[in-house]
Formats: C-alpha cells, sequence, structure tokens
C-alpha cells in the first residue's frame, strides 16, 4: 500500500506507533495441503513418496479397510494414500476417539528395517532421492503424531516414525502413533510487514534461520490465533478484533510511504493456495481469493523532553553523593 507520506509524517521529535485493531479474511484453504501432506516408505535403503490428497478434513473417521474415492474423513484420504504409492502395505487403519491415537496395521512379510518416515529439514543438505522439498520440509508428523527427521539426521538411518529410532528390525504388524493426531497443523497465522518495528521473535523452525536458543529481529507484527482446526460452513471467516493493543509497532522513521502486509504461516511459508491455476491463468491469490481485511491505528507519541535537554543538575546530584565535588560547587 502507498501512503501519502506528507500526511502520515511525524516530526524527529516525534514517533510514530501502529496497533492492529481489526482483521479478517476468509477461510480459502485447506487444513491438509502441501505443507503438511506428504511422508514416505523407506525400505531397501529407498523413499517412495506418500502424498495425502488436499482437502477439508474434519474428522479421522474411526476404521478404514478399504480404498474409498472421494474421500470423506482424513483417515480414508490416509488409507487412499497409501495404496496409491505401496499397494497392499497396509490392511486397515484404526482411529481411537479416546486416546485420539491411529493403529495402522501393515501386511505380513515387508523387509526388515523398512518404515514411515517424515521430514522437517530445514536445510537441504543430504536431501535424499525421492524425498521432495515440500516434503523434506513439511509438517506431516504433527498429523499423524509421530516422530520426525531434523536438520543433522543420520544419512541411511532415518528415524521411524513411530519408534523415534534410526536402528532396523522386524516390521510390526500394529503400528500405534506415539503421540496424538491432530486435523490441522496451522495453529495460527503471522501478519508480517517491511515496516522495522523493532519487534523481536524465537529462532524457532523458518527456514531462514538459524536452529539455535534466543530472540532476533523479526517482521512478524501480529499472531492472529485459529480457533478451529477446519473450515466450517457457518463460520467462514477467521476474525479478530485487538481491545487490548497487544500487537504494535513503535518505528524507527520518520513517515509512511510504501508499506507491505503478508500473512504467512509460523514458519514464514505462505498461506498455501488450494490452486494455483492452470498455466497462463491466475493464481488463487492474484484473483483476490486469498485476500484480507485489516485496520489500524496509526498515533504519534510526543516525547515531551527532547533527549537532547535531558541534562543532570548538580544540584540533584549533590543530594546522592555527597562526598564529590560539583565543579567547585559546595558540598
Amino acid at each position: 500500500m502507498n501512503f501519502p507520506s506528507s500526511v502520515f509524517s511525524v516530526t524527529p521529535s516525534e514517533n510514530i506507533k501502529i496497533t492492529l485493531a481489526t482483521f479478517s479474511m476468509r477461510r480459502n484453504f485447506y487444513n491438509v495441503n502441501q505443507t503438511n501432506n506428504r511422508f514416505y516408505w523407506f525400505t531397501g535403503g529407498a523413499y517412495t513418496e506418500i502424498t495425502i490428497q488436499p482437502g477439508c478434513y474434519t474428522e479421522w473417521g474411526a476404521t478404514v479397510n478399504a480404498v474409498v474415492t472421494p474421500p470423506t474423513d482424513l483417515g480414508e484420504a490416509v488409507f487412499n494414500a497409501i495404496q496409491a504409492a505401496v499397494p497392499g502395505l497396509i490392511t486397515q487403519i484404526d482411529y481411537d476417539e479416546v486416546t485420539r491415537k491411529l493403529t495402522l496395521s501393515v501386511a505380513p512379510g515387508q523387509p526388515a528395517g523398512s518404515r514411515f518416515v517424515f521430514f522437517q529439514c530445514k536445510s537441504n543438505t543430504a536431501q535424499p532421492v525421492g524425498v521432495s522439498d515440500d516434503g523434506y520440509f513439511g509438517d506431516c508428523f504433527e498429523l499423524f503424531g509421530c516422530y520426525p527427521n531434523r536438520d543433522g539426521w543420520t544419512v541411511g538411518a532415518p528415524l521411524d516414525g513411530y519408534t523415534g529410532l534410526g536402528t532396523g528390525g522386524a516390521v510390526p504388524a500394529a503400528l500405534l502413533t506415539p503421540f496424538v493426531v491432530q486435523l490441522n497443523t496451522l495453529e495460527a497465522i503471522y501478519i508480517r510487514t517491511n515496516l522495522n518495528s523493532g519487534n523481536y521473535q524465537s529462532y524457532g523452525f523458518e527456514k531462514d534461520l538459524p536452529n539455535q536458543q534466543g530472540v532476533t529481529p523479526t517482521q512478524i507484527w501480529a499472531r492472529i490465533p485459529m480457533t478451529d482446526q477446519f473450515y466450517k460452513d457457518k463460520n467462514p471467516f477467521i476474525n479478530f478484533e485487538d481491545p487490548n493493543n497487544l500487537f504494535e509497532m513503535f518505528l524507527n522513521q520518520t513517515q509512511l510511504s510504501q508499506v507491505y502486509f503478508e500473512i504467512t504461516d509460523d514458519k514464514n511459508r505462505q498461506i498455501p493456495q488450494v490452486n494455483t491455476g492452470v498455466a497462463g491463468a491466475q493464481s488463487q491469490a492474484q484473483v483476490g481469493l486469498l485476500s484480507f481485511k485489516l485496520t489500524f491505528k496509526f498515533e504519534t507519541v510526543v516525547d515531551d523532553v527532547p533527549h537532547g535537554d535531558l541534562i543532570l543538575k548538580p544540584q540533584n546530584l549533590s543530594k546522592q553523593f555527597e562526598h564529590l565535588a560539583m565543579n567547585g560547587l559546595p558540598r
């Protein structure tokens, strides 16, 4: 957005403060998408990519033991994906609503050391043949409640998503997810801007940040939490109103001229589009189907005492440091 800088400006002795007031957008994206729908079957030293059909899935389902087209729940979509990539590998998927865990029944006769593998590697170092970029840095393990391989993983001995071990052995007849499964991996959306806001963030799992503890300057302005795991017909909008001024920026500049706002996930990936369009056609974002609306307050913060006028008066210091002489002044 372009601002008339003559209006949105302050004097050198003043500061600009911007506060998010409201935010709204349609939930025009899937909870299972290209950021979390790829995992791998590792056998004989080779990787076979398994891709879950993107969509809006509202439940895992109870028991699935046959291909269902089209899938109506996430359990059916997972069963279909595994059968398409490795036919006959599994015979059934069971979901327990109490423990929120999955049990995958594996067909007998699988080679020793075979396993399901998940990746979340920020660096493409040692990216195996057969593993796509989206699959190498993805959140699919969160859907399954499994162990991921991250930067520094052992090449040739990836962690088994279900045991967390890199050693081989006989493939169990039933694979129980170690942690609870999910329907979504997006807990919030983040508003970012090109303004030098002075805000900070932890390093986290952004691809352009190193793996270390601590905080670093960020372009994140606000974090909008997701209240539902999936799209609901009667509540299609993501709405946020901030009555407590949670998200503020104090700018180091004296005017606004050109500013961009962008929405991403917590790993600084743009919100995935449902369909980028055929060759030559506009994408979902270009036609405005991922647009959002926000309002913010522009405030001028006035410093009553300019920094150059902050002078310590000798009479005040003399009361605190009586043993010091103040340029010949009496103590």
